[in-house]
């Protein structure tokens, strides 16, 4: 997936507190693998596109079939303790409602009983509605090795 933003300089500044809290309990929740926490952060028709199969989900439930299929691609590698290590907001834009972050991200894992690490950018749109930040879109970029 090409991500491309149009910016002299990226800068995280504009983002709204809570939305990149939002996004920080986005990422608690994965490493926690707390399934309950990860479908209240997600719109009810959010969309998440991945590295694996099928690569894309949207829809009621996406963010929790989501997770449902990197576990299962996790154990099909032979991947165990997948946890993020590093997430820093590197671009952010936003309205008032709306809000687009990019975390440069670094996640940790054993493949095959061997220590992994990726690099990747986690790209988030977030709605707002009310006083309450949603994830609607997330998409996994890997960075080359």
């Amino acid at each position: 997936m090409l991500v491309v933003a149009v910016r002299t300089t990226p800068s995280a500044a504009g983002a709204d507190p809570a939305a990149l809290a939002t996004a920080q309990r986005l990422i608690g929740s994965l490493n926690a693998q707390d399934t309950t926490t990860l479908r209240k952060i997600c719109t009810a028709s959010a969309t998440v596109v991945d590295d694996f199969p099928p690569y894309t989900w949207s829809g009621p439930d996406a963010c929790r079939r989501w997770f449902a299929a990197l576990q299962k691609s996790l154990s099909a590698t032979g991947t165990t303790g997948l946890k993020v290590t590093e997430a820093t907001p590197v671009f952010s834009d936003a309205t008032p409602s709306r809000t687009y972050i990019v975390l440069a991200m670094r996640l940790s894992m054993n493949v095959k009983h061997k220590t992994a690490s990726q690099a990747g950018d986690w790209t988030l749109v977030l709605h707002k509605r009310g006083s309450t930040w949603r994830v609607a879109t997330a998409a996994w970029a890997q960075r080359a090795p």
